[in-house]
């Protein structure tokens, strides 16, 4: 993605990035297909693909709500999640697959 410049286009897509970010790891989270997906349940979905709680803490950090690479490297992070393990529920596997629909708004290019 283009770096948020003056560019009006560019700004925009950054700007909707960043507040689909703070979305996500606010308390209620964010709806995708029907399913809540909440900063809980995606450290929860990283932990079973194997990622350590530092570079959890740092993909859900809300301290910096304005910053840009935090929103696209969450959302490539969720986008590129593994398969679930092998006798993972149903719902586990929904979620899953939410949690990657949800990472692919970051691929989207908005121009």
């Amino acid at each position: 993605m283009a770096q948020c410049t003056s560019n009006v286009g560019t700004d925009d897509a950054c700007h909707t990035l960043r507040r689909v970010r703070q979305l996500i790891l606010s308390d209620a989270g964010i709806n995708v297909g029907g399913v809540q997906i909440t900063a809980r349940i995606i450290r929860l979905h990283l932990q079973e693909s194997g990622f350590n709680n530092g570079v959890i803490n740092s993909l859900l950090d809300t301290s910096d709500r304005q910053n840009t690479i935090a929103a696209l490297s969450l959302l490539a992070t969720l986008q590129a999640l593994s398969d679930p393990a092998p006798g993972s529920t149903h719902i586990f596997c929904v979620i899953h697959e939410a949690l990657r629909t949800l990472g692919g708004l970051g691929t989207t290019n908005p121009a």
